[in-house]
């Protein structure tokens, strides 16, 4: 997997990402340079972009870095972080197991992204630092991180829910999560701002020892608390919600997910258990927790995988193109798998 080491001010990162990925959007950009001519459009990046300049001014220089790096327009960049406009829907499945005295936190990053246009990325700013995977069209946060305050996020997209692009786009509102020193300031923060689709987040606070599940609706928090063991894939659970569709792969993961994980002897399973639940795969792509990229390239797949457990305080990434794995302690330094 590649892997990008980058310092300074907010600005500073998204120059930096945004100069990395230059050629690659550069190639894809024209079709939000399209949209953005759109009225209603241009309207709606407008507001965000105000409301980002009261709210959000750390993130919107990010963006602003990113446009400036990829020698694209400023708010033609603002469009790649609005999914509610241009429908841009990620996968995943996330497992979390709470033993005795250890977390064991699992989580398949899905979508159509390619080693083209993602790296993980290492930001670092004065004493502190957060390991996140980011995309040319995503900011860090919309799949999972890890920060110098001992928080572990994994995220995942909620399907089927209502959409007010009046609010902040959910991309925006995860990347300011990050920066969360604890669970308190998460949830605060997740109760406090409307946002514009809905999006779950795992949260594990090292410090605290809790872990916790968090659906964010547009305005309203659900939470759960993980006491034992808990999985989901990509629809509310904690909420009580009607849909009127579910697309197929996602109902089967979350069915297929909590009976693998359910099925764990809590006492003794290890992280490598969870990692093989999320390596279920059939012939049917429907009824395949994993989804493998190379029999899948238009489609939406498993890019990579992320492992973490407590006793040992070791993160694996897997990237499911390669194969090859990295590992970090909880410090941010590179380690040997």
């Amino acid at each position: 997997m590649k892997y990008l080491e980058i310092s300074g001010t907010y600005y500073d990162f998204g120059f930096q990402i945004g100069k990395y990925f230059k050629r690659y959007l550069n190639k894809i950009i024209e079709p939000y340079r399209e949209k953005i001519k759109v009225k209603k459009v241009n309207k709606y990046v407008n507001l965000l972009e105000n409301k980002l300049k009261k709210l959000f001014p750390n993130c919107l220089e990010e963006i602003y870095g990113r446009a400036d790096g990829a020698k694209i327009e400023r708010k033609t960049m603002l469009l790649l972080f609005f999914p509610e406009i241009f429908k841009n829907i990620d996968g995943c499945t996330t497992i979390i197991v709470k033993q005795q005295d250890n977390f064991l936190f699992a989580h398949n990053e899905d979508g159509k992204s390619t080693p083209e246009n993602t790296v993980l990325v290492k930001f670092e700013n004065k004493s502190k630092f957060l390991i996140a995977l980011v995309t040319a069209e995503r900011l860090a946060g919309f799949a999972f991180s890890f920060n110098s305050d001992g928080m572990i996020f994994s995220c995942n997209h909620i399907a089927g829910s209502k959409i007010n692009i009046k609010n902040i786009s959910r991309y925006i509102m995860i990347r300011e999560i990050l920066e969360c020193e604890d669970i308190s300031s998460t949830i605060a923060k997740m109760k406090k701002f409307k946002v514009a689709s809905a999006f779950n987040l795992n949260v594990l606070d090292l410090k605290s020892a809790q872990a916790v599940c968090i659906e964010k609706d547009i305005k309203k928090i659900y939470l759960k608390q993980v006491n034992s063991s808990f999985a989901r894939a990509n629809h509310f659970i904690i909420k009580k919600h009607k849909y009127k569709t579910l697309s197929p792969s996602t109902k089967f993961r979350q069915e297929k997910v909590t009976e693998l994980t359910n099925g764990l002897d809590l006492n003794t399973c290890r992280i490598e258990d969870l990692h093989n639940i999320l390596k279920f795969e059939t012939a049917d792509y429907n009824k395949s927790i994993f989804k493998d990229c190379h029999k899948y390239p238009q489609k939406s797949h498993t890019l990579c995988t992320f492992l973490f457990n407590s006793k040992d305080n070791k993160i694996k990434i897997i990237d499911n193109y390669t194969n090859e794995t990295l590992c970090f302690d909880l410090s941010g330094k590179k380690i040997m798998p």
